[in-house]
């Protein structure tokens, strides 16, 4: 399922500019706009690459557990 980087982003506690810079180092599949614009809605990311990504951040002590679970809770309510 694609959603807008903009809309994604900030519900799990990332800014815009990091997780386009995921997607540009191909860790998380989508597409940036523009040679790089990942503030336009057309900017866009696989919710469940997305979610492979959160985990990773998780396992990698990069993130919290708090953070985890908040973020893995809106990823999920965007599939169901």
């Amino acid at each position: 399922m694609r959603k807008p980087i903009n809309q994604i982003a900030r519900n799990i506690g990332m800014q815009n500019q990091y997780l386009g810079q995921a997607v540009y180092n191909k860790k998380v599949v989508g597409e940036l706009a523009n040679g790089g614009d990942y503030h336009s809605d057309k900017s866009w990311v696989d919710v469940d690459s997305v979610k492979e990504y959160v985990k990773w951040r998780y396992e990698n002590y990069i993130i919290s557990k708090e953070l985890y679970e908040k973020s893995m809770e809106f990823l999920n309510g965007l599939t169901e």
